[in-house]
């Protein structure tokens, strides 16, 4: 390894997916701002001790800093709720573990057979109208007029790639992107055509069946209005949810005779969603009057099932191909030493525990990640030593030279 190999593209890299600013970075690492920012721009790299303390700081082994990425990943969109109380940098972070999930999910086709069914939403034509468009995907998916109770796994089922790593953080809002990656040797040399796959990683939604199903409904929705082109602006992702997991055929049939809450809950309960979205359904279908509309969502405070829907019992099925897919290799393939030493043979250098929790393994699957951490207090205190050692001789020289005037 060279010093002159470091890699700067690299290093903006982790910071992204650390969520750290150049400033926040400088302040952990005790590396001024400017030089960071001279490294990410390779004016010129960083000495030994700065590329351990950047390393140490953001928690990625050194060698992640020097080399390629064999998977070249390239992000064509991405949908992001723009009214989301999650803080910038987090939205930042997240988009670069989606790409560094990608690099995986690359590894882990080279040794098995994964989903590549995928939705070609530019089959539908120019179509606009959300009910149309939710009509026209579940006939494309032969679902027609049933419930889809485990929206993860039909997505799954379709090619997208979900991870749950953030299903427990405060604010988290959910992510789409539709990723291109290519795949090179080490020599630089192309090995395989584009792979376009769309990636997901889940909201804060607590493992609740009834909002993970609303909230990647929703996404399905922002992956076909940005395949259609159809501006974000013009499209609303929970209309569509609702227009998809309730359709209008089983809504008329169901509420034709009665328009009391119980049969709004019955129908939520079936259906696997929040008992308000079938009361706002009901009403953009205009199956009741505003008035009635009014009065049953008092009736929803009343309950208090604005706090607690009744349906948010039911536990969601977590993400199952990313998970499943690792657990497959460690039991046929690897053990937990070679599917590390494996995924450096293709430059995907990250710390085991940061792989279970964005893979969605569970804590310890893959041994110990403590033992390659480095001790960034040793180099920083080395280097925070050295300046005051520095300052010091200037000083005694600046004396110096004043007594001998």
């Amino acid at each position: 390894m060279k010093l002159n190999e470091f890699k700067g593209s690299r290093l903006r890299a982790a910071r992204n997916y650390r969520g750290m600013s150049p400033d926040a970075l400088a302040s952990k690492s005790g590396i001024n701002k400017k030089d960071i920012q001279a490294f990410e721009e390779e004016k010129y790299f960083p000495t030994l001790e700065n590329s351990m303390l950047l390393a140490g700081t953001l928690e990625f082994p050194r060698e992640f800093f020097y080399t390629s990425d064999i998977y070249n990943v390239g992000i064509e969109w991405i949908h992001f709720d723009s009214k989301s109380k999650s803080p910038k940098n987090i939205e930042i972070s997240n988009r670069e573990k989606l790409v560094m999930i990608n690099r995986i999910y690359n590894f882990m086709r080279k040794y098995l057979m994964l989903p590549d069914k995928s939705i070609n939403f530019k089959d539908m034509g120019e179509v606009t109208d959300i009910e149309k468009i939710a009509e026209w995907i579940r006939e494309k998916t032969d679902v027609d007029d049933r419930p889809i109770l485990d929206m993860t796994g039909f997505m799954e089922k379709e090619g997208f790639v979900i991870t749950d790593m953030n299903v427990f953080e405060k604010y988290a809002t959910p992510i789409s992107q539709k990723q291109i990656s290519k795949t090179y040797d080490i020599y630089g040399q192309e090995k395989e055509s584009k792979k376009t796959v769309f990636f997901i990683s889940l909201g804060g939604d607590g493992n609740i069946a009834s909002e993970r199903n609303m909230s990647l409904a929703g996404e399905l929705g922002a992956v076909a209005a940005n395949e259609l082109g159809i501006s974000m602006k013009n499209f609303d992702t929970s209309e569509f949810a609702m227009a998809f997991l309730l359709p209008e055929n089983m809504m008329r049939d169901r509420l034709k005779n009665s328009n009391e809450i119980d049969e709004y809950l019955s129908i939520a309960s079936e259906w696997i969603v929040p008992v308000y979205a079938v009361v706002t359904r009901a009403f953009s279908l205009g199956i009741i009057s505003y008035r009635k509309y009014i009065f049953l969502m008092e009736e929803i405070e009343k309950r208090k099932w604005s706090e607690k829907d009744p349906v948010s019992v039911i536990i969601a099925r977590p993400p199952y191909i990313l998970r499943e897919g690792m657990n497959m290799l460690l039991k046929e393939v690897f053990t937990p030493e070679t599917i590390i030493e494996a995924l450096e043979s293709d430059n995907i250098y990250i710390y085991p525990n940061e792989i279970e929790k964005i893979m969605g393994l569970d804590p310890g699957k893959l041994g110990s990640s403590k033992s390659k951490v480095v001790n960034i207090n040793k180099f920083r205190d080395k280097q925070m030593n050295k300046t005051s050692e520095k300052n010091k001789r200037k000083s005694e020289k600046k004396n110096k030279k004043g007594k001998r005037k």
